[in-house]
């Protein structure tokens, strides 16, 4: 269904967000 598409596509997009934001985030945590 349509409905599921959409929560297929916001999920794969949240988890690319995650992923840029750990990479940008990480040296500030690392110190």
């Amino acid at each position: 269904s349509q409905h599921d598409e959409l929560e297929a596509k916001f999920f794969e997009e949240r988890a690319a967000l995650e992923a840029k934001y750990q990479k940008l985030y990480e040296p500030l945590y690392s110190k």
